[in-house]
């Protein structure tokens, strides 16, 4: 297995057929040194991975804390049928898996791509 991580510095135009893409170039407005990410990016993720090796539990909880629209009620739609439903992000399961309540208590678990939000 191959794991790959990928991050669009300087980038200004992309396929029309990625959605949503975004670089830090566009986000922040200027380019960016390549070298200073890069080494930066290495600094953030050893340190994220000492403190996954530590305190796993308080690297969720910080995951948690910056996920969007996190302990909010949304209005999400099921890509698989288009159905719209309404729920709160309570979390994330083990297996990685988003965890939303509806507004009947019923809790429901999500694969990546399985939902998105709407307005």
């Amino acid at each position: 297995s191959v794991i790959g991580l990928g991050l669009n510095v300087n980038e200004t135009s992309f396929p029309a057929t990625l959605p949503n893409p975004i670089s830090l170039r566009r986000h922040l407005g200027d380019p960016l040194p390549l070298a200073e990410v890069r080494d930066l990016f290495f600094v953030r993720l050893e340190q994220r991975y000492r403190q996954l090796q530590a305190n796993p539990s308080q690297l969720a909880q910080d995951y948690l804390n910056r996920l969007y629209r996190y302990g909010e009620n949304a209005t999400f739609l099921r890509t698989a049928d288009g159905a719209r439903f309404t729920g709160r992000i309570e979390g994330i399961s083990a297996e990685g898996r988003l965890i939303i309540t509806h507004p009947n208590g019923q809790a429901e678990h999500f694969d990546l791509k399985a939902i998105q939000f709407t307005s």
